[in-house]
């Protein structure tokens, strides 16, 4: 699976063949939303609060009930990986940079500022509290901090040992309540 995501008060896992909610006193993944082998790659709340998710080619936004209301297909030659909410946008993680989704007016465009990511593969985006900054999880490139304010990027340094890391290929990012920083990788 990709990963998780809150809706309605429910936690939902996404991944193969699609969505499916938790059922932690059964303990029963229940599928919610399938599709026929293609997988969820990402989702988001929109500011809305409308569940956007991805199979790679497409965004596809589901009400409460989690029935599809639209589907808006990716500009040619983007395959989406990750999705963040970045009110009132949702940023989206393609394998060529960061893109810019308004789901009020379904506007998909290029982010100011994200030149630096330009042609870099984004697996997975981390947003830091109080800060303007990203931790984008990269194929190829390692973990990179985004500042969506001065489009500045930097290697993720500091406290952080990252010579054990067993991959440049990072497909997942976790900052847990003690500060500590935790990847997935490919390898």
């Amino acid at each position: 699976y990709r990963g998780f995501i809150t809706y309605g008060g429910k936690l939902y896992t996404y991944g193969y063949n699609g969505l499916y909610e938790i059922d932690p006193e059964n303990h029963l993944l229940i599928p919610r939303l399938q599709f026929n082998r293609r997988d969820i790659e990402a989702a988001a709340i929109a500011p809305d609060g409308k569940m956007w998710v991805t199979p790679g080619d497409e965004l596809i936004c589901l009400d409460e009930k989690l029935n599809v209301k639209k589907i808006i297909a990716l500009p040619d030659g983007e395959s989406l990986s990750a999705m963040l909410t970045d009110a009132p946008y949702i940023l989206l993680g393609t394998q060529s940079g960061i893109l810019r989704f308004n789901p009020e007016t379904s506007l998909i465009e290029k982010m100011s500022g994200a030149g630096n990511l330009e042609n870099t593969p984004v697996n997975t985006m981390l947003p830091l509290e109080r800060t303007s900054k990203i931790l984008v999880g990269t194929r190829g490139h390692g973990p990179l901090l985004f500042d969506k304010h001065s489009g500045q990027l930097q290697p993720v340094t500091g406290k952080f040992n990252l010579t054990n890391i067993p991959s440049v290929d990072i497909t997942t990012a976790f900052l847990d309540r003690d500060r500590n920083l935790w990847f997935g990788t490919f390898d």
